[in-house]
């Protein structure tokens, strides 16, 4: 769940922890801050600053880590974990020349779904977590944001209409489905900011509906 907080020069981009007891944001020289959501313990820096555009993305379910996305001169905006059990380091997890950004931990913290434009559009992927395995292009012609409806299905959004596809897992890898449209649903019309967007509530949506198959190749397999 992601929140706004401009206060104190606060950044519009917060994370709760799965326990929704801890906070996380970042402030106005991208450190990166966690905050105690009953008061009882003052706020303490996870990262200090020096990295303008940085922010929180999603915490892992079991509160083991944090996925990050900062913007580098070279890189453009990559994906790092910080690890909330000892020292809050930024490790490094997906840097390319391409744009990754926008993670969201699975459910049950096995799997990190993200968004990258390295096909030329913004599209949505899943990789293993914490690695190492496989890239699966989850949204076939663009994606703008995603989201995990539950353990085993995924959504995005695409030119503000909601797509899904159910994840078969089995012992030989990872089965995608073909997208599934929910007409009903709706991106909220929002004024668009440079910093990222907050994850939509998945409560909030419907079911998708079926949607003609289709086939975007070798970044997945087909049941």
């Amino acid at each position: 769940m992601a929140t706004h907080d401009e206060s104190a020069g606060f950044s519009s981009q917060s994370v709760w922890s799965g326990d929704g007891r801890t906070v996380y944001f970042s402030n106005a020289d991208g450190s990166l801050l966690a905050k105690d959501a009953r008061g009882l313990s003052k706020t303490r820096t996870l990262l200090g600053g020096g990295v303008a555009n940085q922010y929180a993305c999603s915490a892992a379910p079991d509160g083991s880590a944090l996925a990050v996305q900062s913007q580098q001169s070279a890189t453009g905006w990559d994906l790092g974990i910080v690890p909330l059990a000892g020292e809050a380091k930024l490790k490094p997890f997906l840097t390319t020349p391409a744009n990754e950004r926008e993670a969201r931990f699975s459910p049950d913290g096995k799997w990190l779904a993200y968004l990258s434009d390295e096909s030329g559009r913004n599209e949505l992927y899943l990789v293993p977590y914490p690695g190492p395995g496989g890239k699966w292009q989850i949204s076939p012609a663009g994606a703008e944001e995603g989201v995990w409806l539950s353990a085993t299905e995924l959504g995005f959004w695409q030119d503000r209409k909601l797509f899904a596809v159910t994840l078969r897992f089995d012992e030989g890898g990872l089965t995608v489905d073909p997208p599934r449209r929910d007409p009903g649903a709706r991106l909220p019309s929002v004024a668009v900011t440079p910093r990222p967007a907050a994850r939509p509530l998945a409560a909030a949506m419907r079911r998708p509906a079926s949607h003609p198959p289709w086939r975007e190749g070798a970044s997945t397999s087909r049941g």
